[in-house]
């Protein structure tokens, strides 16, 4: 029995066709067909029989084959991280997650400085969604990950930096006489912002929930120079985080004007499982992130921890 033959197996069982299991792994048909008959010879028994039309019948032998068959996959992919967790280790490497937006506000400057600090330690980073970023960091796809709050599951994450989640607004909608951009105000404007697997996103839409408020409309994109170009052309307003308000490009139209979000803040953290040690590499990576972040605190308006 190899590994393939069993992927072949659950995939035909879950699709109880082979010819709509070969399309999905993909491979031909009859190479899906090889692998289940060699299934069936080994273990002397019938795995599936024929139904209505082309449709398969999985017999009691293929439940129980593909409750092991699903108990291996996963115990295999445990592996493959566990082994390239300790390739890692071996290699001084670090694999970080990055949650969407913390690279351009940490600046090109953070990594090449740990670098500089630290040249015997390898740092591979990837930004991701928020949510994306914890997800990859309980499945242990990561070992570090500096994360948008609130953090869930079992991680430890202390709290680094905050500031108020901004709307940009056109100077001649009615919003911009406002000194804050409240949530009753989506009833009667158009919001763009970045959407589902975005904890903005997520915050926005439970406090329309409890509040009973329904959106005149949520445009979601993760392109900030759309959504900047959406409020310059006055189409509606867009959510914006302080540090993009230095950037060039978003500073371009004097009309297109910046106010808090009310109850609404980006909040970053540094996270790590809470089972999870820390070895040498990590920790000098950890305490690199919490005296950079104090850097930032001197100079950050929106800093609150």
């Amino acid at each position: 029995m190899r590994s393939e033959q069993l992927e072949y197996f659950v995939s035909v069982y879950r699709e109880q066709s082979f010819a709509r299991a070969a399309r999905k792994i993909p491979i031909t048909p009859q190479g899906v067909i090889k692998a289940v008959r060699a299934l069936e010879k080994e273990f002397a028994v019938p795995l599936f029989t024929s139904g209505k039309g082309q449709t398969l019948r999985p017999t009691p032998y293929a439940d129980e084959l593909f409750e092991l068959a699903t108990l291996f996959h996963d115990k295999l992919e445990a592996l493959e991280t566990s082994f390239a967790h300790m390739r890692s280790r071996e290699r001084r490497e670090i694999r970080m997650g990055l949650a969407s937006g913390i690279p351009g506000f940490l600046g090109s400057d953070f990594l090449t400085g740990f670098k500089t600090q630290h040249p015997e330690i390898t740092v591979v980073a990837d930004e991701v969604p928020d949510v994306a970023c914890d997800e990859g960091l309980l499945q242990e796809k990561y070992d570090l990950a500096l994360t948008i709050l609130p953090t869930k599951g079992a991680l430890d994450t202390l709290p680094l930096y905050s500031c108020a989640i901004g709307v940009w607004v056109h100077a001649r909608s009615r919003l911009a006489r406002k000194e804050a951009v409240e949530i009753a105000d989506l009833a009667r404007h158009r919001l763009a912002t970045p959407g589902k697997g975005f904890k903005s996103y997520d915050a926005i839409t439970a406090q329309c929930l409890d509040r009973d408020i329904v959106p005149r409309e949520l445009i979601t994109t993760t392109e900030m120079f759309w959504i900047y170009e959406f409020v310059r052309c006055n189409r509606g307003m867009g959510t914006n985080t302080e540090h993009l308000l230095s950037v060039p490009a978003f500073c371009a139209d004097a009309e297109v004007l910046s106010l808090p979000f009310e109850d609404l803040r980006w909040s970053i953290g540094l996270s790590k499982r809470t089972s999870r040690n820390l070895d040498y590499a990590e920790t000098a990576l950890y305490n690199y992130c919490v005296a950079f972040f104090e850097g930032e605190k001197k100079t950050a308006r929106g800093y609150s921890f």
